[in-house]
Order: C-alpha cells, then structure tokens, then sequence
C-alpha cells in the first residue's frame, strides 16, 4: 500500500496556469476600475484639483491589486478540495469586481462630497 503525501492532489493542473489566467484578468479588472474612476472623475472635473485626488487614486489603485491578489490564492485552494477551476474563477472574479466597484465608487462619491462640503 503506498503511502499517501500530505504534498500529492487529485488536480492535474499546473501552478502556473492558475496565476497566469488571472494575470490575464487582472487587465480587465484595472480597466473596470479605471473606467468608474475616470467616468465618475468625467462628471465633476473639478475633483481633479483636489490636492489628495492622485495620491487617494494611487493608493486605492495599489490596495485593489493587493486585493486582487486573493482569487488565484482562492482558487487554488477551493480546487485543493474538489471546487471546479472555471466555475471559481467566474465567480472568484465576479464578486472581487463588484466589491472593488463598489469601493472605487464610494471613494470617488466621497471626495466629491467633500469637494461640495457636504
């Protein structure tokens, strides 16, 4: 009888496929985000002109890529237990959109109501 390794899995898939197509989704995740971002931006120029506009946009940029980060980590370890890749990645990716929208979203509508003095 061979013994079983803490380290063999059932999945075939290799390591790097994984992070490689959720590489390729991060393009279009950067895309989404900038595009709420611009559009939002789009509707009230003058939040350009807010001193920390850049610095707030640069660092919500960074924090999502960090968070980004998760889905392949995700899906790796839901595939560890039986979880199907493609369905995962789909919904792994679907929900990290639409937390991150609804962050950039509510980040934006806030510094325009500061920008307003609300």
């Amino acid at each position: 009888m061979e013994k079983s390794s803490p380290f063999h899995f059932n999945d075939p898939t290799p390591i790097t496929q994984p992070f490689l197509a959720w590489e390729k989704l991060r393009i279009y995740y950067n895309l989404i985000l900038l595009a709420i971002t611009l559009g939002l931006t789009a509707l009230t120029p003058e939040l350009l002109s807010v001193r920390y506009f850049w610095s707030t946009s640069i660092l919500g940029a960074l924090g999502a890529n960090v968070c980004f980060c998760a889905g392949p980590v995700t899906e790796n370890y839901l595939a560890l237990i039986g979880a199907n890749r493609g369905v995962t990645r789909a919904i792994l990716f679907g929900l990290g959109c639409f937390f991150a929208c609804l962050l950039a979203v509510g980040i934006v509508v806030s510094l325009i109501f500061d920008l307003r003095g609300f």
